[in-house]
């Protein structure tokens, strides 16, 4: 990674707040655009309507294809109140879409913990999107409120989970595995 990247990065799994649209966005290929993996729940993406599988194609009249994923996400974010002006092919098709987005404060967190009650289970959905410093912390926050809420089954989503620290991934297995178990072994 370059300093700059690693230094975000740092940022990001240290939980310290970002302004930026609320939008998370990978590249799996050189020379493609970025793609959009999620807009965050009460964001500016989340109100534009970006959804997992459209393409961010320009940001701020950068064009992502020729960007490296950090580049873009550098654009994304800024000074809390200023906007970013990104041009959206939705969900891959022809139909090209020039949106505003407000940047905000992101809170940082990267537990999400909420019950769900279907047909008399009553399930503890756990979301993941990092192993941040907190992650740990934030998870046994949320175990703790599901608990009090009576789940008795969890669903645990690591979906579009980018990786992380790995003493923050070990802290989230010893939550789930017996004392002393192996989590991660190298040969």
């Amino acid at each position: 990674l370059s300093p700059s990247a690693f230094a975000c990065l740092m940022n990001r799994m240290g939980g310290s707040a970002q302004a930026g649209p609320g939008v998370a966005v990978v590249k799996d290929h050189p020379g493609e655009p970025v793609e959009v993996l999620e807009s965050e729940e009460g964001t500016a993406a989340a109100a534009a309507g970006l959804s997992p599988g459209d393409h961010l194609l320009e940001v701020d009249g950068q064009i992502t294809a020729s960007l490296a994923i950090d580049e873009v996400r550098g654009h994304l974010q800024g000074a809390p109140g200023t906007s970013v002006k990104v041009t959206v092919s939705k969900g891959g098709s022809e139909r090209i879409e020039r949106l505003e987005l407000l940047r905000a404060p992101q809170d940082g967190r990267t537990v999400q913990a909420r019950a769900l009650n279907e047909g008399g289970h009553h399930v503890g959905y756990l979301r993941i999107r990092s192993f941040g410093n907190k992650t740990a912390e934030e998870l046994q926050t949320g175990l703790k409120q599901l608990k009090q809420e009576g789940v008795d089954s969890l669903v645990l989503d690591l979906r579009n989970n980018g990786g992380g620290l790995v003493t923050a991934a070990v802290g989230v297995c010893s939550s789930f595995l017996p004392e002393g178990a192996a989590v991660v072994t190298v040969n």
